[in-house]
């Protein structure tokens, strides 16, 4: 695997608004803009962390929290894990949106 490959390398307004619907989106900019991303591990090709359980302007109760997952794999591509999807099914959901948001520190410009 490459070093200079970090998973924030992989991440883009773009290629979320590729990966995501444009509701995941919006909610995953909300949970991240509401602190709702604590990290278990952080690290250049692999990073975890509890996300939602926060109020957001979106939604007046709590959200969920979901332990997420994401990584480099082994092709050098991004990758993620989210307890909210089932094991067929692997959306880019608003968990893996405000993971990656945090992971650049910045809101998305919606």
């Amino acid at each position: 695997m490459s070093e200079h490959h970090r998973i924030a390398d992989f991440i883009t307004q773009d290629v979320l608004e590729e990966l995501s619907l444009p509701s995941n989106l919006n909610y995953g900019n909300a949970i991240f803009l509401s602190g709702g991303v604590q990290f278990i591990e952080r690290g250049d090709l692999r990073c975890e962390a509890w996300v939602g359980g926060k109020l957001t302007e979106l939604s007046s109760s709590l959200t969920q929290r979901r332990r997420t997952t994401l990584f480099i794999d082994v092709d050098e591509r991004l990758a993620w894990r989210c307890t909210c999807n089932s094991k067929k099914s692997q959306i880019f959901c608003k968990h893996c949106v405000a993971l990656s948001l945090a992971l650049l520190e910045v809101p998305l410009n919606l």
